[in-house]
């Protein structure tokens, strides 16, 4: 009893060991289960290396509603909508690899071809300046 400190003092307080991982937290590991749907998706060899590439992960930064997420309550990623579009085509269609490829890839052409069409801008330089475009 010695060994254990108060953790109800600061002066007496732990760190207590991490807890397990929890499987909605993408890429730390093969599964992760989408917190709307609450389906538990067993990520394919080309989902994870796809989702390790800078266009998926650059959804993450890209909020799904655009604008109205300054006025609503919506406050999600295209990320984490293809991440839910994903999870629904795991559960419904899960050997069908071209489908959940296109699940994963189905938002990053179009956010390209808003930032060309709105002019550029300092994100569409940035892909630019990477891609030699």
């Amino acid at each position: 009893m010695d060994d254990q400190k108060d953790q109800s003092s600061p002066q007496g307080s732990v760190a207590a060991p991490a807890g397990p991982v929890p499987t909605n937290v993408v890429g730390l590991s093969p599964v992760f289960t989408d917190p709307l749907w609450r389906i538990s998706v067993c990520l394919k060899p080309v989902e994870g290396d796809l989702l390790r590439t800078e266009p998926p992960r650059r959804l993450h930064f890209v909020a799904h509603g655009g604008a109205s997420t300054l006025s609503t309550l919506q406050s999600y990623s295209r990320l984490q909508h293809t991440l839910g579009v994903l999870a629904l085509v795991a559960h419904f269609r899960p050997e069908d690899e071209l489908l959940r490829v296109a699940a994963l890839l189905h938002d990053i052409t179009a956010q390209d071809l808003q930032l060309r069409a709105a002019g550029g801008g300092a994100a569409d330089r940035g892909i630019r300046a990477r891609t030699g475009g």
